[in-house]
């Protein structure tokens, strides 16, 4: 009675927030807002705070492309009362209108045909590319829904190592592969940073995915608590992390490989920062590579994402690309 008294005057009498404190209108901590408009500029970073704002009650699905075809799927989930969609980006993609029906008990889900994935990390494999017969390496790869579209996108015919320092989460791998009927992936508690991890794997993979902890910026839209946890000391306290690991899953890519760095971040330090410095540091052992065979057609189309990935990077933001704000580069050892 007093609660719904109290929710009923503010209905009636809205709170006037103050226009002159965007990180109070975007429900930012200060500190955070002003990262944002160090990074973005005054503009972007107010497009991005309305971003993370946006109330979308659609999630995207991953169809599994070795069981299904996405219109079969959606055909399916349509007759069923779901809102179903083509994707913005990718082929694979489904953006749903669940209209409470819960994931796990979806026919398509129980059977392997479908995962909940965003677009933005369905793109890094894309950007991956890997083929049937190449050895892949995915260092953090709980809990395992870009370790299981790398072997979807390679017919389920590559050998892929998946890591994880946690074994408990490694399990979740494991359980996504035997739901999605995927065979080409094995698991292996280890170090992301190479401590304790096997010698024998130096510079045996065609391929490797380093998709590292981050501070997670990209996700404040879906992961609304990242506005409390996430601090300066935090954020560059990864920084250490992240040079550790992309330094250690270098060492695993053979002559002419690929190595994938990953982040949900919008942060440029740990972005095309750490890959800038990697790359100075390393040499002439890496090379960015050219992304644009790799993309879907509608990444490229899109002109501050072409030349980014002319570039052999991506930097998805929310409020531009309508995805998860999300970072890759894909590197070339020479």
């Amino acid at each position: 009675g007093y609660a719904n008294a109290i929710l009923r005057r503010l209905s009636a009498s809205p709170i006037d927030l103050p226009s002159g404190n965007p990180a109070v209108y975007y429900s930012l901590p200060p500190e955070l807002y002003g990262y944002l408009r160090k990074w973005y500029g005054p503009a972007e970073a107010a497009a991005l705070g309305e971003a993370f704002l946006c109330e979308d009650v659609r999630v995207t699905a991953r169809v599994n492309r070795l069981q299904a075809s996405a219109a079969s799927v959606s055909d399916e989930l349509q007759a069923a009362g779901i809102g179903a969609e083509a994707g913005r980006y990718c082929a694979e993609a489904l953006l749903l209108d669940l209209r409470g029906h819960a994931v796990r008990e979806l026919p398509a889900w129980q059977d392997g045909r479908l995962t909940i994935q965003d677009e933005a990390a369905m793109l890094v494999g894309y950007a991956a590319s890997p083929q049937p017969g190449q050895t892949v390496i995915d260092l953090c790869a709980a809990p395992g829904g870009k370790t299981c579209h790398l072997a979807e996108r390679s017919d389920d015919r590559s050998r892929i190592l998946a890591t994880d320092i946690n074994p408990e989460r490694l399990k979740l791998v494991t359980g996504q592969a035997q739901r999605l009927g995927l065979t080409s992936i094995s698991c292996q508690t280890g170090d992301a940073t190479g401590a304790g991890m096997d010698p024998r794997l130096a510079g045996t993979a065609d391929l490797v995915l380093a998709d590292v902890p981050c501070s997670g910026l990209g996700l404040l839209g879906r992961k609304p608590e990242i506005r409390l946890t996430m601090t300066h000391e935090k954020m560059i306290g990864l920084y250490p992390l992240q040079q550790s690991i992309l330094e250690y899953a270098a060492t695993l890519v053979c002559p002419g490989g690929v190595l994938i760095y990953s982040t949900c971040t919008i942060n440029p330090a740990e972005n095309i920062g750490r890959v800038q410095a990697f790359l100075e540091e390393s040499g002439n052992r890496f090379r960015l590579e050219d992304l644009t065979p790799h993309m879907p057609a509608a990444v490229t189309r899109q002109p501050d994402l072409a030349q980014q990935a002319r570039e052999g990077w991506l930097q998805l933001l929310p409020h531009r690309h309508q995805l998860d704000g999300f970072f890759i580069a894909r590197l070339r050892r020479t």
